[in-house]
Formats: C-alpha cells, structure tokens, sequence
C-alpha cells in the first residue's frame, strides 16, 4: 500500500507540473493586464527620487496601458521599501527606485543578490560649491584658505556615511586638507546653510545648488566626476584640477523582486528606457543633476554592485562608521 501510495503521489505531483506550467507562463504573458503596478519609492515626495520615478512611471503607464501606484515607503534611509520589496512576489507588479550609493550597518536587501535589475535612471556628479560672499574665487584658494584656518572650514552632506560625505573625505585626503565633515539629515537644510555662509562647503548633488550658482549666490568648485556637468559648465572637473584618479558619481536605479521573469524585465525596461528618451525627461533629469542613462536591464546591478564596493572600500579607508 505504501508503494502504491507513493506511486500515486508522485504522478499527482508529475501531473501538476504538467497543468502549471502552462498557467505560469501565460501569467508572465498577461503582464501587465491583471492589475495595477506598485512602484516604491523609499523617500519623502518632492525629492530627486519621488520626481524623477512621478515623470518615468507617467510616460510607463500611458504606454502599457495599466495604472501605476507610487508609494513612498519611508524610513531607515529606504531600508524599509528594500525590505517591502524582497516580500513581495515576482511577477512584475512591483518596481522600487533606489538612490545610491547608500552605504548601511545593517545587512540591507541588495540589487543583483537580493532584487533584480531592472534599469539605470540617471547617473550624476556631487558638487563643491560655497558661499559667493566669502570672496573665495576658486578651489585652489579654498585648499589655501582651508590649510591656513583648519579649525575654521566645515563642509556638510546630507549624512553620515552618504556617497557625499565619502566624496568630501577624498578631497580632503587629496588636497591635504583637514575641512570638518558637518551631516546633516538631507540635502535642503545643506543648501540653506552654505546660502546663508553658515557652512564653508557643500558637498551635494548639483540638483539643488546649481540655480544658486547660476544666480551668483553660490560658487561652484568642481565636480567629482571626470567630465564637468552639462548644466554648469563653467564648474571644471576635479580631475581637471590635478586630482587624478577622482571619478564618483550618484545615480537613480529601478529593481523588482528576485526571480521575476525575464521577459517581464525586458519589457520594463524597454518601456523605461523609452520614457528617458522623451526630451522633457532628459531635461528633468539635468534639473536633478543627473543625465538620464538607456543601458539594459543588467547594468545597473554592474554599476550598483562596483559602487558599492568602492565607496565602502573607502570608507573603511577614512574610517567611517556607518549607523
């Protein structure tokens, strides 16, 4: 009976497989029929990621003919939308931008280990930039400045361990200077600060300070990428100033739930790719000082997971503490 028994279970389980696998494929291909897509967004509205996912999603939604719902899951530095993510199912109903790098303390759900890669959004440059009104012309005056009066020279980011603050702690080992590192818990409170001269230096995404520096308020330094940036050109590049070697970008990515199907990520990001091609996208996406990137699928995994060592190996090279 028992042999029987187990003959039986095993032809029921054959036979499931059989009638399933049908049913799982002609899901992946009713995609996006069944029902609304959630796209997460781990930050506050009205930030770089909340803005630039709004205008993506719009054109995604308009083309494949279904709604998309943008949450903003906030909390832990978007920890808490990774994690919403990784327990959702993979069927290609749920999207998340993530903002990086972000470097976390704690074992935090990772792109190409933990989620999917879907597409790159935007790559981007951080920003020097100070005061007008300190009557500091250029970066080799700030170096100058800087060594002269240590104690008196601080620079702010939006937080302790963010790619700016890595970025900031680079220069000053390649300028040999000592320029304290003030975080902060956002980029706006970093804005009005050095605006009022209450902060010596900015080190912060060329979104926020880049119409600051075109009205004369601010004074762009340099940028941390190798290339200046298309909507400050005047503002060199620190490579361009002697700093060999210096090259660091932020960027905006989209991923989905492990093991959703490939044809489903291909679509997405064939639809996202199309909504960054649109020239009132690209112009938004200069806006947040970022240049929209159309790479497939897998390249952000390639970029997040090079960016990631590499701002770790340096702030373990700096001695940065992440909480």
């Amino acid at each position: 009976m028992a042999v029987q028994s187990l003959k039986t279970t095993m032809m029921l389980a054959a036979f499931a497989a059989i009638i399933g696998a049908p049913q799982a494929s002609a899901q992946s291909s009713d995609w996006p029929k069944a029902k609304p897509i959630q796209w997460l967004v781990g930050f506050a509205p009205g930030g770089a990621a909340d803005t630039i996912t709004r205008a993506v999603a719009d054109r995604v939604s308009k083309k494949i003919g279904q709604t998309i719902v943008i949450e903003n899951r906030t909390g832990g530095v978007g920890a808490i939308a990774l994690n919403a993510v990784t327990s959702a199912q993979p069927d290609g109903y749920t999207l998340i931008t993530i903002p990086g790098p972000i470097l976390y303390g704690r074992p935090t759900p990772a792109v190409g280990t933990d989620l999917d890669s879907v597409a790159l959004l935007g790559k981007g440059p951080m920003l020097l930039a100070g005061p007008a009104s300190a009557d500091i012309p250029d970066l080799n005056a700030l170096i100058a400045r800087a060594k002269a009066d240590p104690g008196k020279f601080n620079f702010g980011t939006a937080g302790n361990g963010s790619s700016q603050h890595i970025a900031g702690e680079l220069f000053n080992e390649k300028a040999g200077t000592k320029i304290t590192h003030i975080p902060y818990r956002g980029g706006a409170q970093v804005t009005n600060d050095v605006l009022s001269g209450t902060l010596q230096l900015a080190v912060s995404g060329v979104g926020p300070l880049a119409p600051h520096i075109k009205s004369g308020k601010l004074r762009g330094y340099a940028v941390t990428t190798a290339k200046r940036f298309p909507t400050i050109p005047d503002v060199p590049a620190l490579a361009e100033l002697g700093f060999d070697g210096v090259d660091l970008s932020q960027w905006f990515g989209v991923a989905t739930v492990k093991g959703t199907p490939p044809a489903i990520i291909k679509r997405l990001n064939e639809e996202i790719n199309a909504a960054l091609a649109a020239p009132e996208v690209q112009q938004l996406m200069l806006a947040q000082g970022l240049t929209a990137e159309l790479l497939p699928a897998d390249a952000f995994a390639t970029i997040y997971a090079a960016d990631s060592a590499l701002y770790k190996s340096l702030a373990d090279r700096f001695g940065i503490k992440i909480e």
